[in-house]
């Protein structure tokens, strides 16, 4: 429902290292749900591309997080 509009993170985390070591896990958490979101995608008649999987990957990993804290990249 939330798109590609979120900042994937764990809530329970409590300071950075936890932040840091809880990462990988959200990445492997995340990768068969976007898999699985995209096959169904397709499987309605949706066409998705390359770069689209990019653009997403991108907006979850990179860009909400720059955005959200104004980080202006020079």
């Amino acid at each position: 429902m939330l798109g590609t509009s979120f900042i994937p993170q764990h809530s329970d985390a409590r300071v950075l290292e936890q932040v840091i070591y809880k990462w990988s896990n959200t990445r492997r958490t995340l990768a068969p749900v976007l898999a699985n979101s995209y096959r169904l995608l397709v499987e309605d008649g949706g066409a998705v591309s390359r770069n689209d999987i990019e653009r997403d990957i991108t907006r979850l990993f990179r860009s909400n997080a720059e955005s959200w804290m104004n980080f202006n990249k020079s």
